[in-house]
């Protein structure tokens, strides 16, 4: 179950009515792939990937609780929407100004509507830092395999091709002086959510020591209850990182037993007292 529901949380959902080609991912062709895959793109890479994409689902269409259920998180007209439904709202008002037929508030809910997008921006920049700290330094081949994604979903022209060829330095200016309107906020996360899905999908080699480190994972926590004592439980996150870190990737599957991870514990508690 813990394995299903860490391949469920990362899979891509397009956003609807969005210039995009499709939700299936594309398997990319570029020669830079045999290099990057199982080497640059680890399990490591593939795990912000996948943790970036559930950020961005978070942002355009609401944040999941543990139920599966989306809750947006910008408050519009006493709602709280996700940014993709600010989208519509969006694309109705500009509707209803070439029409002649705007309400009487309209300026305010435009206005509303103009400091909601500030928000969005601001933390789509928060989500991504983790995912630009990882492409540093590789941002040429990050830009290929991105202008590759877009050209073969018909989106060549799209912003996100700006952006990755962009001075890391300049990025963030880059996104604020082209993303104006919640349509092209949309367009450009969308545009990243099918990247992500494309490159993840064309690593195997990294896809496959990814998908063992999630059912090692899923085979400690099936022991940990057995060892949590109270110290454990009072510092519970900072343990789980400690294994991450520090056992995680050099145990086989077999060898995680109750008696390992008990004795992970003891070597935890010796850290953390050190």
């Amino acid at each position: 179950m813990i394995r299903k529901a860490i391949i469920c949380a990362g899979c891509l959902s397009v956003i609807a009515n969005v210039a995009v080609t499709g939700s299936q991912p594309i398997t990319l062709q570029s020669k830079l792939l045999k290099t990057v895959d199982g080497s640059f793109i680890n399990a490591n890479i593939i795990e912000v990937m996948r943790k970036f994409q559930r950020k961005l689902l978070d942002i355009m269409i609401g944040d999941q609780d543990k139920s599966g259920k989306r809750t947006g998180r910008y408050l519009f007209e006493g709602k709280l929407c996700g940014a993709h439904e600010l989208t519509r709202y969006e694309e109705g008002f500009k509707k209803s100004k070439e029409a002649g037929s705007v309400s009487t508030n309209y300026d305010a809910l435009v206005d509303q509507l103009r400091k909601l997008l500030s928000n969005s921006k601001r933390d789509f920049v928060a989500i991504s830092s983790e995912f630009r700290v990882v492409a540093r330094g590789s941002k040429p081949i990050i830009a290929a395999l991105i202008e590759e994604s877009c050209s073969r979903r018909g989106r060549p022209g799209s912003l996100l091709c700006v952006w990755a060829r962009t001075k890391e330095a300049d990025e963030d200016a880059l996104f604020n002086q082209h993303v104006k309107t919640f349509n092209e906020f949309s367009l450009f996360c969308a545009d990243l959510l099918n990247f992500l899905g494309d490159l993840i999908h064309s690593c195997p080699r990294a896809n496959t020591l990814f998908m063992a480190r999630v059912d090692k994972w899923a085979r400690v926590r099936e022991h940990m209850p057995a060892v949590m004592d109270a110290a454990l439980r009072a510092k519970e996150s900072e343990f789980c990182t400690y294994i991450r870190k520090n056992h995680l990737d050099t145990l086989a599957l077999k060898d995680i037993t109750l008696e390992r991870v008990r004795a992970m514990a003891v070597s935890f508690k010796q850290h953390a007292a050190a």
